[in-house]
């Protein structure tokens, strides 16, 4: 049985409408007139939620990053899946990101792991969420909105060990922890930092990962001394966990943030389990025009690509205004029939080009797969010289369609 819930995420808000869709025929009556979306299957989120816990010590909280819209996926039917399979945090960036949460029902806790403003301070209280600090002047507005309205706010202090984004430095965080102290109406929940090269391979960045985690570790056992060590500790992203496992998951840490591991990405960094994980999510679109195009023919704005030979060039209605980077222009290819086909030329606003010279029977309205398991979407970033996060979120506005398929 397969299940669709279409979402509208030009604005990333949920539709009202439920498909449930048997078969091929009816999934693509379920497309409507769009000829491009993205087909979600929540079965592969399950089961890639499920082999990263399985990695996990017992003591250890899985949070899932659901920033930047799901990795593009859809927030809101991740989050009800993830609540479901008994994922234990959720991590957002900013306010708006836990109001839509907690307006679609969403009652798991969620960590706000940017810094907020203090005009913000009414609506972060409201929502009962767990608030990431590093400034002590946010901290007394927050502690004086916590008290205008009788409850604790949990908080979680974000430390610099070496990302230079944002948190207090090492040499702050004793001074910094005992001003919280004062502030009966934040609950300090956790501390946590964030790695900036752990998903880079060398020695140069090994080096300065396990510097972070050293430094980090040191942190925890200055704070375990003078008995303020809180009850969650956390440096792990996906990269950490499959390239230095157990060293962020051991003695103080106690959770992870992971988002690519569980949406099925990250498989380039094989170290034995985590090929496991296949990608829940395909970027499907269909040809509206074949053309055959002689020799010496440009193709495209600017002429950046001429036929060398005759050639049958197919036209998609997907360009860079709804996901499909500009810089995969002449690089990027797309898979039609179980065959690749290259991108020629530049990609346009709505459209691009692709060669189907050398695919078989190919025909307008056929499927095309843009990304998924036959397009690798870590070997499509690189291609366009992007991070694999460029990819996964330029997607977010097409129609999505849910699937609950079991297939494996």
């Amino acid at each position: 049985m397969v299940y669709a819930i279409f979402l509208i995420h030009a604005s990333g808000e949920e539709g009202d409408e439920l498909v449930d869709c048997i078969g091929k025929e009816e999934e693509e009556q379920s497309m409507g007139i769009d000829l491009t979306i993205a087909r979600v299957n929540l079965a592969q989120l399950r089961r890639n939620i499920e082999l990263v816990r399985d990695k996990l010590p017992r003591k250890a909280k899985l949070l899932l990053a659901v920033k930047g819209n799901g990795y593009g996926h859809g927030m809101i039917a991740v989050t009800r899946l993830a609540e479901e399979a008994g994922v234990d945090y959720l991590g957002v960036s900013d306010v708006i990101g836990a109001e839509k949460l907690r307006a679609a029902g969403i009652n798991l806790p969620i960590l706000i792991m940017m810094p907020s403003l203090k005009a913000h301070v009414r609506e972060l209280v409201e929502l009962r969420v767990d608030i990431a600090i590093s400034d002590l002047e946010f901290a007394r507005a927050l502690d004086q909105e916590s008290r205008n309205q009788g409850t604790q706010t949990p908080v979680h202090i974000n430390i610099d060990t070496g990302m230079g984004r944002a948190g207090i430095f090492p040499d702050q965080v004793i001074p910094f922890f005992r001003e919280l102290q004062a502030l009966s109406y934040l609950k300090t929940e956790g501390v946590f930092s964030h790695l900036s090269s752990s998903y880079l391979q060398g020695t140069a960045h090994r080096e300065y990962t396990l510097k972070q985690i050293e430094r980090f570790n040191r942190i925890l056992q200055e704070l375990d001394k003078l008995h303020m060590l809180p009850p969650l500790r956390h440096i792990a992203s996906a990269d950490a966990l499959v390239w230095y496992k157990d060293l962020v998951t051991r003695e103080y840490f106690n959770m992870v943030r992971v988002g690519e591991l569980i949406y099925g990405h990250n498989i380039a960094l094989n170290r034995g389990w985590n090929e496991e994980l296949k990608p829940a999510m395909s970027i499907i679109t269909r040809i509206i025009e074949i053309r055959k195009v002689p020799a010496g023919h440009y193709i495209g704005y600017g002429r950046t690509y001429r036929t060398s030979s005759p050639r049958r060039i197919a036209l998609l209605p997907i360009g860079y205004a709804n996901g499909l980077d500009l810089h995969l222009s002449n690089r990027g290819e797309v898979a039609i029939k179980g065959r690749r086909a290259p991108v020629v030329g530049q990609i346009c606003m709505n459209a691009a080009m692709v060669d189907v010279t050398e695919v078989d029977d190919v025909r307008v309205g056929d499927e095309v797969e843009i990304m998924g398991m036959q397009v690798n979407a870590e070997k499509l970033a690189q291609c366009g010289g992007m991070e694999l996060c460029d990819i996964l979120v330029s997607f977010s506005g097409i129609k999505h369609i849910y699937m609950n398929n079991d297939q494996k």
